[in-house]
């Protein structure tokens, strides 16, 4: 039986929005030598910021208002070429940190190309004020033993700023995952905590944080869940079910995410496996208790069918209880084109709400030359809608190496709660 508590409150909400017009607000935005919006997150009052790249290569942090118009920006100069990937609000502190990538940025989702990791990457972390000072940046970061390190994911609790990412080395033929916590205060690396595969994680409360990761027995792929309070000590971990019936690739064509359903239970989403049984790109939830003598449910499959194949970089809950997730759809191959994909569900994983969103079909113009879109980041705006920043781009030039930085747009959009642009 499926019901949601929170319909009376969504109704009240929904026609209260509806009565003042709110839900109405949507827009789109492209911004003077911006190339791609790869992370966004709201900022502290009014407005949101967005960490993109310019064409030059360098990286950037704009602020914005609640309409998309650009208030300020922040350019950091990179010789390599850099991405900002991972954005956080500290509003106690009246700042942002944000974190990225200096050399992978011919890439399109989180896990770049094989052969792209033979180019030299370094990762990057940094504080800024909300009048765009920088107060500290460390850059040139990266894994001892390894030629490549890529931060990812950023999130702060009362003491510490965490990131996550991958490091790699292709001589080693190896690619690993790890979490690296700062002292918000002074920038300095307080722990280093290696993981075997690329975990995504998120807050759980004020002090601590939760990450899930795949691991693997012979031939059976399960995912793990962790709690680590506010003294970076584990105090919770639970096993989850094998994932049985999916077959499951390690390179990188699949991906997963971390959502709360719950203050006791977390989900962990995979997207683009392959069904062994049925055949076709399947996806998978697992809910993880994370309460004393509680298992996980069992697995639920097809929860979104993706037949091009999914890429999702990013899930999160919003106001209502509803979980977002967005990403692309159509070219987890190389060579096919793709839309950027947003999902929206229910708290039980039901009903799932899929648009698909091409820049060409917002600007007609520009079809032929932007026949791609991709979806980055999101985030949950005031009136219950989302922002949405990714970049438009030609998939076939890029995986044939015949295109420069200038061929993408960065691109962002502002949907009400119905999904509508």
């Amino acid at each position: 039986m499926k019901y949601n508590v929170f319909l009376p409150t969504i109704l009240f909400v929904f026609f209260t929005l509806h009565a003042t017009g709110l839900l109405a607000q949507t827009w789109q935005r492209t911004y003077p030598n911006v190339s791609s919006v790869n992370s966004v997150t709201q900022a502290m009052g009014e407005g949101y910021i967005l960490g993109a790249t310019l064409n030059t290569g360098n990286g950037v942090l704009i602020k914005i208002d609640e309409d998309g118009n650009e208030l300020w920006r922040r350019e950091i100069p990179s010789s390599k070429g850099m991405i900002i990937q991972a954005l956080s609000t500290d509003t106690a502190n009246k700042c942002y940190y944000f974190a990225g990538t200096e050399g992978f940025i011919y890439y399109l989702g989180r896990w770049p190309y094989w052969d792209q990791m033979k180019k030299t990457a370094t990762a990057l972390i940094g504080k800024l004020k909300d009048n765009s000072e920088m107060e500290w940046l460390k850059k040139d970061l990266i894994e001892k033993g390894y030629e490549n390190t890529s931060y990812e994911r950023i999130i702060t609790l009362r003491k510490y700023v965490i990131v996550g990412g991958f490091t790699s080395s292709v001589k080693k033929n190896i690619c690993e995952s790890f979490l690296h916590v700062y002292d918000k205060a002074t920038g300095n690396l307080a722990k280093d905590i290696p993981l075997k595969w690329y975990a995504d994680f998120d807050a759980w409360g004020s002090d601590s944080i939760i990450y899930t990761y795949l691991n693997k027995k012979k031939d059976e792929f399960y995912f793990i869940t962790e709690v680590m309070n506010g003294n970076l000590t584990s105090v919770i971990k639970r096993e989850g079910t094998p994932v049985r019936t999916l077959s499951i690739s390690t390179s990188g064509s699949n991906s997963y995410v971390v959502a709360p359903v719950s203050n006791i239970a977390f989900a962990a989403i995979l997207f683009n496996g392959y069904d062994l049984v049925n055949g076709g790109m399947k996806s998978a939830v697992q809910t993880i208790m994370l309460i004393k003598d509680k298992v996980s449910y069992p697995e639920t499959f097809d929860i979104l069918s993706c037949d091009m194949g999914c890429m999702f970089e990013k899930g999160i809950l919003d106001q209502e209880g509803y979980q977002l997730f967005i990403g692309r759809s159509g070219c987890a191959l190389y060579h096919k084109s793709c839309n950027l994909t947003y999902v929206k569900f229910d708290s039980f994983f039901n009903d799932a709400m899929v648009k698909n969103f091409s820049y060409g079909d917002y600007n007609p113009s520009e079809k032929n030359k932007y026949p791609s879109t991709v979806g980055y980041d999101i985030c949950t705006t005031k009136d219950w809608g989302a922002l949405i920043v990714g970049f438009a781009t030609d998939v076939s030039l890029e995986n044939n190496g015949n295109y420069s930085l200038s061929n993408r747009k960065g691109w962002v959009i502002k949907i009400d709660s119905n999904g509508n642009l």
